[in-house]
Parts: structure tokens; sequence; C-alpha cells
């Protein structure tokens, strides 16, 4: 019989994977950088998912209520997508930038899924990738 603890994707999601990061024209590893990160079905990325759904339902109710339509700028698209990102990162080893050690904290994280589009992709494509998160 399989216990249904065996396949709890939302606790194993918030675990995490390490992501070992790959340069973005080659596809060859980056020695020492990796970052952990959360995957899709993590209670944190659940949580942050149902949040951003019910604040552009609300946006959408108020402009539909004054006959608009909820459009984005291109800046607020790539603003979700970091922050999109961003949330699924729980920590990062060997990122540097300008020969400085970046420490993993939330104003780093935003800074670097923003400047380093091909990063924020890895964390997104990886943290798709359920069986980076297969329970135990």
């Amino acid at each position: 019989m399989i216990d249904l603890n065996n396949l709890d994707l939302a606790t194993a999601g918030d675990s995490g994977f390490d992501l070992q990061l790959l340069h973005p024209v080659d596809k060859s590893e980056l020695e020492g950088m990796k970052i952990r990160i959360r995957g899709d079905k993590s209670k944190t990325v659940a949580a942050f998912d149902r949040k951003r759904i019910n604040e552009l339902q609300q946006k959408e109710r108020v402009l539909k209520g004054k006959n608009k339509e909820l459009t984005f700028t291109t800046d607020e698209l790539e603003k979700m997508a970091v922050e999109a990102a961003a949330v699924r990162v729980i920590s990062w080893q060997g990122i540097s930038e300008g020969g400085m050690v970046l420490d993993c904290t939330p104003e780093n994280i935003t800074h670097v899924m923003t400047k380093y589009s091909w990063m924020r992709d890895q964390v997104r494509e990886a943290s798709e990738e359920l069986e980076n998160f297969r329970p135990d």
C-alpha cells in the first residue's frame, strides 16, 4: 500500500531543490553557482500564487466597474515574473557580481532576478519540474 504522505509534493517542494546554474549561452555548468529553490507545488509558492490571483481579480473587478479592461505594461509583466521567481529562491551559493559575493537577501534576490533574466528562467523552469521535488 502506498502512503499518501510519500506523495506530498507541497512539503517536498518547500524543502527545496539545489539548482545547478548553467551558462546562458553554451549551457555548461557554472561551477559553484547553485540556487536552492522551492517547487511550484510548495505551500509557499501556492500561497504567493493565490495572493497574486486574488489581487488581480480585485483589480479586474474595479476596472470592470469603470468599463475598463485589465492590461499590463511590459514593465509590470517583468516585475511579476521577477516576483514569481524570487519567491522560489530559498538560498544560494557562489553568486557574485563585480567581484563581490552577494548574500542571499530579499533585495539581492530581486536584483539578480531582475538583471539576469536567464537565471530567472532557469529558476522557473526547474521549479516546474516535479521530478526535482520527488518525495523520498
